[in-house]
């Protein structure tokens, strides 16, 4: 087997509050960190990652519709956008954009919310809500616009990060009638009495329709992500729900396979230290010290070698960790704080 870990957020963002693991030296991460051969790469998030690795480059994957059908929903040949519910917060000088973490948005007020906005503005653009926190709206054409996803914009000011292109004036002017119609909904009429913040906007990203003719990475793709799910399908490999660890991969070991983590991304994006300590130490647990002691211990021959890459904005690294790393014995155990992305990195 050819086992891939894509672990976005493991490159802690740099900031003045110092690295949450620049002590911790989990065993089986460090002993790869150390040993294996490391490529560090421009700063690339999981979505340009994903699309690079499946042949979008110089252009946005349709990721409305791809995830779309990664949450059960066939897209047929409308076109897809996610249209995801958010908090647009205002600050002393700027806006930052809150999203379902800080929500927390209910069934029910998803769906009467999408009800209200289906009405207003459907048929010609009908919203649809997979779940609380990932909405969709569906039109007949693909708008001609270049965005942004949401976990892109979290914390930050959305200026720069809002829908542009040939058709993005007409959108705009959409949204912000989506904006009135959520402020006067009794449902933001409620959180904001009860000290709630309110679902006071949605974030437009990834239009299109299903693609043809992808081809995939993997023969095997696990991921919790419905959108990776969604990616998986329009590849034609075979998507998984995320197993519990790497033992629960066993039926799989003639495959190629990537697996998709992202458990660290949420902490990495609102910097919450403890969760990704906490969240880093379970997929060592479950995943990199198993594969780790697999390989170096060479148990099992249908394990020759782990690849693991690592989307993020300072830096996307990839390393591969084989039999021939595995002796390094003479190299010292390297905790994640002590990793420096080099500046030229490309």
């Amino acid at each position: 087997m050819q086992l891939t870990l894509v672990v976005p957020g493991l490159i802690w963002p740099p900031g003045p509050e110092g690295h949450p693991a620049r002590e911790w030296k989990p065993t089986g991460l460090a002993r790869v960190l150390s040993r294996a051969h490391l490529r560090w790469h421009a700063g690339a998030d999981l979505h340009q990652w994903l699309a690079a690795a499946h042949g979008f480059e110089g252009r946005e994957p349709p990721w409305g519709a791809l995830r779309a059908a990664g949450q059960g929903i066939d897209p047929g040949e409308a076109a897809w956008m996610c249209a995801d519910p958010i908090h647009l917060r205002v600050l002393r000088d700027r806006c930052a954009v809150a999203d379902d973490r800080e929500l927390a948005i209910t069934a029910e007020e998803a769906q009467r919310l999408v009800e209200a906005l289906d009405r207003e503005f459907g048929p010609a653009a009908s919203f649809v809500a997979a779940d609380p926190a990932r909405w969709y709206v569906r039109v007949s054409e693909p708008p001609d616009l270049h965005t942004h996803p949401l976990a892109r914009a979290v914390g930050r000011r959305p200026d720069a990060l809002l829908p542009h292109g040939p058709d993005a004036p007409a959108w705009l002017r959409r949204l912000n009638d989506i904006q009135v119609l959520l402020h006067h909904h009794p449902v933001n009429v409620a959180r904001e009495a009860a000290g709630r913040p309110t679902i006071n906007s949605v974030w437009l990203w990834g239009a299109g329709r299903w693609p043809r003719g992808m081809r995939a990475r993997s023969a095997v793709i696990a991921a919790d992500d419905p959108l990776v799910r969604g990616l998986a399908a329009a590849c034609g490999a075979r998507a998984l729900a995320l197993p519990p660890g790497a033992a629960a991969l066993d039926a799989e070991r003639e495959a190629d396979v990537s697996v998709v983590l992202d458990a660290l991304q949420d902490a990495s994006l609102y910097r919450d230290a403890a969760q990704w300590c906490e969240r880093l130490a379970a997929i060592e647990r479950d995943w990199i010290a198993p594969l780790e002691r697999a390989v170096r211990n060479r148990r099992d021959p249908r394990i020759s070698s782990l690849r693991l890459v690592a989307p993020g904005d300072a830096a996307l690294l990839e390393l591969d960790y084989g039999i021939a790393q595995s002796w390094r014995f003479w190299r010292r155990p390297t905790a994640l704080g002590e990793l420096v992305p080099p500046e030229n990195a490309a």
